[in-house]
Parts: structure tokens; sequence; C-alpha cells
């Protein structure tokens, strides 16, 4: 963990707070919400020994492309950690029930990405709400009875609910991209070798985004011994299309990714889309099936077992 000094001690004295039952930490894609997240657990695992329980849920899963529509399977998981054997079917009762569990019970509760269970805030009409009747019952219920337990969300909107009357004490966090200084510093962590100044001016370009400077940094030692000045070739790349409705944060690692694409000869771009179209490893039996019938197999398909090897060698 780079900088977040001060973000850190924020959450500390929060949770130290006996009042804050409730924190918030906003900010865009790969900003850098769960690994702030993670580094604060970790940080604190000697002060959680007198919770009863202690859960985490992403409901983006990082990693596995895993994104969670509704809560049901959440609500599955916690209530069984907790003993509860009979759940309510209806949604509006499942918030309330866990709402008196958290008020009975002193947890901590880590909701990690909650924003696919968000209207979206480019919908006006609905205000980036809860669509979630589930998950939107459980913050009225906590908003007018202060809990014993405390939940750390983590989200790439408010939570407008929450800013409704209630006797809730809670606190938003709103995390920046990295200072240049802090982008500097990632970068010599990954073996990226240049000057400070130049370090400062790359991370400056990707615009202090967390996600884009680790994936550069990796590139750059992976292709390039780590020669800061093949980074020139991301800037040459042009930005994708504003209207595509993707956030400036996306953008800058859009960039990265299609640096990273221009790199590929042409097999391993084959190879990487046909696996992009899982969401977890490709086993050898769903290979052989998707290899036999995919038109962008062909190729692949002509490839002896030194070449296979020395592509999956040069990927993995």
């Amino acid at each position: 963990m780079v900088g977040r000094v001060s973000e850190i001690q924020d959450l500390n004295n929060w949770f130290n707070n006996s009042r804050t039952k409730l924190t918030l930490i906003v900010a865009a894609g790969g900003i850098g919400k769960s690994a702030l997240t993670d580094e604060w657990i970790k940080l604190n695992k000697e002060n959680f020994k007198n919770y009863d329980l202690i859960f985490g849920w992403s409901f983006y899963s990082q990693g596995s492309h895993t994104t969670y529509t509704n809560s049901q399977a959440f609500y599955t998981s916690i209530f069984d950690h907790l003993g509860v054997t009979e759940i309510p079917s209806d949604e509006i009762e499942k918030g309330r029930l866990l709402a008196r569990c958290l008020q009975e019970r002193k947890c901590l509760l880590i909701l990690d990405g909650l924003e696919p269970l968000q209207y979206p805030e480019s919908m006006p009409s609905m205000n980036g709400e809860l669509r979630d009747a589930a998950i939107k019952e459980l913050v009225i219920c906590m908003r007018h009875n202060s809990p014993q337990s405390y939940l750390l969300v983590s989200s790439r909107q408010r939570i407008v609910e929450l800013d409704k009357w209630g006797n809730l004490d809670y606190e938003v966090l709103e995390l920046d991209s990295l200072t240049p200084f802090d982008g500097a510093l990632i970068l010599d962590q990954l073996k990226v070798i240049g000057s400070k100044r130049e370090k400062e001016a790359l991370s400056k370009d990707l615009g202090g985004h967390a996600l884009s400077i680790v994936l550069l940094g990796n590139i750059l030692r992976e292709y390039h011994q780590g020669n800061i000045a093949f980074a020139q070739g991301v800037k040459n790349l042009s930005a994708p299309d504003i209207k595509s409705g993707s956030t400036t944060a996306y953008r800058h690692a859009k960039r990265v990714l299609d640096f990273y694409d221009n790199l590929q000869d042409p097999h391993s771009r084959d190879f990487l889309q046909l696996l992009g179209l899982f969401d977890r490893p490709m086993l050898a039996d769903e290979k052989l099936v998707l290899f036999s019938k995919a038109d962008q197999a062909s190729a692949l398909n002509s490839l002896n077992s030194r070449e296979w090897k020395s592509l999956l060698s040069h990927l993995f």
C-alpha cells in the first residue's frame, strides 16, 4: 500500500469512535477502494477480537468477473454464519431480520463494490438509489436504529438513502487519485527504471489512476526490462470514445490495455480473446470444445507443441 496514510488514519478514527456505525468509501473503479479496505483490515486484526462475527462480501468480485445484481447469495451466506435457519422469502423482511441481528450482536460487516445494486447516477429519475429491496431495507432500518455492529461499505457512488433523515452516525471517505509522488513510488516498487521526474510525469499522465499505473508498470517490467522510455507508446494511443460513457479513470486503464494489446503477436491475441470468454480458469475439456468450434481458434490449432509451450510461457 503506497500513500493513503491519512485515509487509513480517518478509517481508524471513525472505527474507534463509538458513535460511528458505518463508513462509506466512494471512488471510481480502479482507484483503490478494495485495496484500502484490505489494508485497513490487516492493520486492525487485533481490534476485531471482541466481535461476534467478521463477515466480508464483494458484490463485484475482483479478478473473477463475478458481478451480483441482487443480494440473494449475500443473505444466504451471512444468515448461515449468523446461525439463522429460517430465512424470510420476502426481500423486505430479509433486510429487517439482518438489521435486527446487527442490532443485537456485535458484528463487523464489510460490503465491497455495492454499485451493481444501485441505480446509476446517470439515471436522474432514480437518483442513484439502491435497486435491491433487501439491502435498501437494511439501510433504512439501520438509519433509524443504531446497531451494535460496524459496517464498512465501498461503492463507486454515494448511498443516497443514508442522506435522508435518521439517527445513524456515519462517515463518507471520498478516495482521490494518487499524487504523482505516490504514483512514482508504485513504479519504483514495480522495478520501473527511470528518473523520479519521469515517473511522476507518467503517473500524472495516467491521472493518478492506481490500476492503470500498476498495469503499465508490470508491462514495462515484463516486456522492456522496466525501461520507462517505452511508456511513450501509451501517449500515442487515442483514448476511448467519450460517448461510450466511460469515466476518465476507465479511459486511462483502457489506454494501458490497448498498449498491452499492441504488444501481442496475433496468436497471443487470439488466445487471450478466447480466454476472456471465461469468468474462471479455462479447463482442458472446455479448451478442447472451444478450440474445435470457434473460428477464431483455427490459427491456434495449427501450432505445434513447442509453439504452444512458448505462447503459454510468454503469457503466464
